[in-house]
């Protein structure tokens, strides 16, 4: 939300951010895979055996998002004492790991899926500016 000198502050990466306070974000949950600093009223979680990639970190924040933003709000803050027993649903192998695989590959699924979309409507768009100045357009 603001922006602070990078040395003013300690800074982390690849991380999900969870806001603690705030009149509509508390509960909010955020992946930050670039380097990002937290000022305060939000905390940052890390995964304790396994590292964080981008498509693990967007369904884990939508997943944590979903249990503790119905459950918290401005009156009831979500702090880290409160949420850390909290507990959300996540997909498993048969022999009861979290499958990590299957989180990353449903997010490239979702991924491809909207960039499609956008493909598509672009497609559309080219097509009706082709029809109108009668001259064929290619895609930058």
């Amino acid at each position: 939300m603001y922006y602070v000198g990078l040395n003013d502050y300690e800074t982390a990466t690849n991380k999900l951010v969870v806001i603690a306070n705030g009149a509509v974000a508390s509960g909010l949950v955020y992946y930050h895979e670039d380097t990002f600093t937290i000022l305060h009223d939000a905390y940052a979680l890390d995964l304790r055996q396994h590292p964080l990639n981008k498509e693990r970190g967007l369904f884990l924040a939508t997943t944590l998002q979903n249990k503790i933003f119905k459950l918290y709000d401005y009156n009831n803050k979500p702090t880290w004492n409160k949420i850390m027993h909290e507990t959300i649903p996540l997909p498993v192998h048969k022999d009861g790991t979290i499958a990590y695989d299957l989180m990353e590959s449903f997010i490239k699924a979702l991924e491809k899926q909207h960039i499609d979309k956008v493909k598509q409507k672009w497609g559309t768009t080219l097509n009706a500016y082709e029809r109108v100045l009668d001259t064929p357009l290619k895609p930058v």
